[in-house]
C-alpha cells in the first residue's frame, strides 16, 4: 500500500529511496520481488527523474541475461521523454537487439531528428551479414517502416544529411558487401531490396536504403560527390542502387559527374532489381535527369554506348531464341536496354539515327510492360 500510494510515480520520494540505497539494495538482492518493486518504482518516474535513474539502472546492462529486457521496461515508454543519458541509454540496448515495439516517428523526427536516425543505426548495429531475411510479421515492429515513418524520416534527414551517412552508410556496406548477379539474388539481401505494400511496411533496413538516397545529393553535392568515391568499385548492388540514386538527384550542374558514372560501368545500365518495375528504370530516372544538362561530349558517349550495348547473356538468350524461332515461337534477345534507355535521352540532342531505332523499338516492344 505504501509503494503504490506514496512511492509509486512521486519522485521525490522515489529520490529518497534512491538517495537512502533501497532501490539498490532491492536490485543487488535475489528475491523477484523486490527487483521487480525496484524497477516498477523506476518507471513510474522515469520520465521526471531521467538521469538518476539512468544511473543505477546502466551498471545493470553487463549482467546480461534477462536484465537488458528488465531495463528496457523500466525507461521511458517514449523515446522523446529520454534525457540524453537515457537515450544512450537505449541505444545500448537496440545494439543488443533489445528494442521497444513502439516508436511514434513522426513525433520523434520532429522534436529529435538525430535520434531518429540513431535509433535506426543501433537496430542495424545488431545486424549480421549471414542473417536471413524473416516474415515482416515476425519483426518487431520497430523493424518495420510504414510510408507514415517513412516521410517523417525523410524530413529528419534533410536536417541532419552529414550524420546520416555517417550512421548509416557503414552499415549498408557491411551488411550488403555480397556480390549478386541476375541469376543468383542472395536471399540475405532479401530485407535490403525487398517489395511491400503499404498495409505491410518494409524492413527497416530497405527503408535505409531509401533514405540514403537523398541524403546529402540536393543540399550538400560536393559532400556526396566525395563520399561516394570510395564506393564505387564496391560489389554491393545495394550500395550501387544507392548511388544511381543520388546522382539522380544532383542538381544541373553537377551532370557531368553522374553521367560519367554511369559510363564507367555498363552493367549499371540495369540496376534495378525488376520486382516493381523493370530493371532498366533506375538507369532511365538519372538519364533523364542529368542528361540534357552534361556536355556535348558526355552526351554523344552515352548515346553511344546506349545504342550499341550488348548484355554479357546475350549470347545465351540468342541460342535459346533461335530455338523458339524454329518452332514459331516469338522471343527477342537485343533491345530491351535501347527501348528503355534512348527515350530516357534528351529529345533535342538525339542524333536522327537514334531518333529512328525509338520508333523501331517502340513497335517491336509495344506490349511490353512497362
Amino acid at each position: 500500500h505504501v509503494q503504490q500510494t506514496v512511492f509509486l510515480g512521486h519522485h521525490p520520494w522515489v529520490s529518497y529511496l534512491l538517495n537512502a540505497g533501497l532501490i539498490s539494495k532491492w536490485l543487488e538482492s535475489d528475491g523477484v520481488r523486490e527487483i521487480n518493486s525496484a524497477l516498477w518504482l523506476l518507471h513510474s518516474v522515469a520520465e521526471d527523474i531521467p538521469d538518476p535513474v539512468t544511473e543505477i539502472l546502466a551498471p545493470l546492462v553487463d549482467r546480461g541475461s534477462e536484465w537488458p529486457n528488465r531495463i528496457l521496461m523500466a525507461i521511458c515508454r517514449n523515446q522523446m521523454d529520454d534525457s540524453e543519458k537515457m537515450f544512450e541509454l537505449r541505444l545500448q540496448l537496440a545494439r543488443l537487439g533489445v528494442v521497444k515495439d513502439f516508436v511514434i516517428w513522426e513525433s520523434l523526427c520532429a522534436k529529435y531528428p538525430l535520434r531518429a536516425v540513431q535509433l535506426i543505426e543501433a537496430v542495424l548495429s545488431a545486424r549480421n551479414i549471414n542473417d536471413r531475411a524473416t516474415s515482416r510479421s515476425g519483426k518487431n515492429p520497430l523493424e518495420c517502416l510504414y510510408d507514415d515513418d517513412l516521410e517523417a524520416l525523410n524530413d529528419a534527414v534533410e536536417k541532419c544529411p552529414s550524420q546520416t551517412w555517417n550512421l548509416l552508410m557503414p552499415h549498408v556496406e557491411r551488411l550488403t558487401n555480397i556480390p549478386v548477379d541476375d541469376y543468383d539474388h542472395d536471399e540475405r539481401l532479401q530485407n535490403w531490396r525487398e517489395e511491400r505494400t503499404a498495409k505491410s511496411g518494409m524492413d527497416v533496413a530497405r527503408g535505409t536504403v531509401e533514405l540514403l538516397k537523398r541524403a546529402l545529393a540536393t543540399e550538400q553535392p560536393d559532400e556526396l560527390i566525395a563520399r561516394i568515391a570510395p564506393l564505387k568499385k564496391g560489389i554491393s548492388p545495394i550500395i550501387q542502387e544507392i548511388i544511381i540514386a543520388a546522382y539522380t538527384h544532383l542538381p544541373a550542374r553537377y551532370a557531368d559527374t553522374g553521367i560519367a558514372w554511369l559510363l564507367d560501368d555498363l552493367s549499371r545500365f540495369r540496376l534495378g532489381f525488376g520486382y516493381r518495375e523493370p530493371e532498366w528504370m533506375p538507369a532511365v530516372r538519372l538519364v533523364e535527369a542529368l542528361s540534357p544538362h552534361c556536355s556535348e561530349k558526355l552526351f554523344r558517349r552515352l548515346e553511344e554506348a546506349i545504342y550499341h550495348y550488348h548484355a554479357p547473356e546475350e549470347k545465351r538468350e540468342a541460342r535459346y531464341c533461335v530455338k523458339l524461332w524454329r518452332k514459331n515461337a516469338f522471343c527477342h534477345y537485343w533491345g530491351k536496354t535501347q527501348h528503355f534507355l534512348l527515350p530516357a535521352l534528351d529529345a533535342t540532342r538525339v542524333s536522327p539515327q537514334t531518333s529512328e531505332l525509338i520508333r523501331v523499338l517502340e513497335r517491336k516492344f509495344a506490349n511490353y510492360a512497362k
